[in-house]
């Protein structure tokens, strides 16, 4: 805390400001601020979104679980623009190994489902650690009888549907790259140059 000079914002929890590791020489401080759901202990639950700053922080809006994004989310660099997007994709398999391994000489099994979180690279430079994938629900074998009737599909959906936010975005991020104005949550229309961008509140 003492090394980052973090200050809360005013106005109540949600937000706070630190001092640049690199830049703090300046007195140049950057703002990280949220808004959204909250769990128990205030860490962020449910539809959010999270702003940071700095050339490389990030501003994330999508779905948190217990203090961490757990997906579906789009996520974007402040400073270079680099976007990232997390989907939750059911999958269903029917080999003996376990899932995220894969033997020279595959043998089969029975069939499983499950839905895995994928983040994935979508703009600007693609890391290499990407694409990533985290397993949310199973791989869990699916009963003969309920899969007749598609029991297991419904049960795999389930987990791969998620509702919208519950009120407004009350933040939006605007950067600047490569000559272009890039808005969060929206896409130019095609075949114009995004060079200025309006912005409206209603109330």
């Amino acid at each position: 805390r003492w090394w980052w000079g973090l200050r809360p914002l005013p106005g109540g929890p949600g937000g706070f400001s630190f001092r640049s590791h690199v830049l703090w020489v300046f007195g140049v401080r950057r703002l990280v601020q949220y808004h959204g759901g909250t769990g128990p202990d205030g860490q962020p639950h449910g539809y959010g979104q999270w702003l940071d700053d700095s050339y490389y922080g990030e501003c994330l809006t999508g779905w948190w679980h217990n203090g961490r994004p757990q997906g579906p989310f789009v996520s974007r660099e402040f400073g270079t623009g680099y976007t990232f997007v997390n989907l939750h994709l059911g999958f269903v398999m029917c080999r003996a190994e376990p899932y995220g391994e894969y033997h020279f000489t595959p043998q089969p099994a029975a069939l499983r489902f499950g839905v895995a979180s994928v983040e994935c690279s979508t703009f600007g430079r693609f890391f290499r650690h990407l694409p990533q994938t985290s397993l949310l629900v199973g791989p869990a074998e699916i009963p003969g009888g309920p899969a007749a009737d598609g029991q297991w599909v419904r049960q795999c959906l389930d987990h791969m549907t998620v509702s919208g936010p519950a009120e407004a975005a009350r933040t939006v991020v605007v950067t600047a790259n490569a000559g272009q104005l890039r808005v969060s949550g929206y896409a130019p229309e095609e075949g114009t140059c995004p060079l200025s961008v309006g912005i409206t509140c209603r109330l």
